[in-house]
């Protein structure tokens, strides 16, 4: 039902001479397939938006946190959810310095906050949010 809206919506926008050049939604795959697969919306770029995104994330690492081979997950999650939105206030219009600092998430649950430098693909110096 939600893809019928967002594709009737859409077809109505671009029939009243509007160019669309972007759409956020939720992260439903029937809309992410239905705007990769219909000639009229190939061209206009799909975003997952943000409180979904970290609502996913955090979904996974709860059911994570429940293997006991996870056992200090439970609690480096609500701190790693805390990262993901430090992330999205500080670099909201810069989204590849934002993710490297989600990369850093992962040093900070081995307690480094320094020396990211070490860590493969992180290109900062220092964390900025230790929360």
């Amino acid at each position: 039902m939600e893809k019928e809206g967002v594709r009737i919506g859409l077809l109505e926008l671009q029939a009243k001479q509007f160019t669309i050049t972007s759409l956020v939604s939720d992260n439903d795959g029937k809309i992410k397939k239905m705007m990769e697969d219909h000639p009229r919306f190939s061209q206009i770029v799909h975003h997952c938006d943000f409180w979904h995104l970290v609502k996913g994330l955090n979904k996974v690492l709860r059911e994570l946190a429940k293997r006991k081979e996870c056992p200090n997950l439970e609690y480096w999650r609500r701190k790693i959810v805390d990262h993901c939105y430090a992330m999205h206030e500080k670099f909201p219009d810069d989204r590849n310095t934002g993710l490297e600092y989600m990369k850093s998430a992962l040093a900070h649950v081995c307690d480094r906050h320094t020396h990211f430098e070490k860590v493969v693909s992180i290109h900062i110096g220092t964390c900025v949010y230790s929360g």
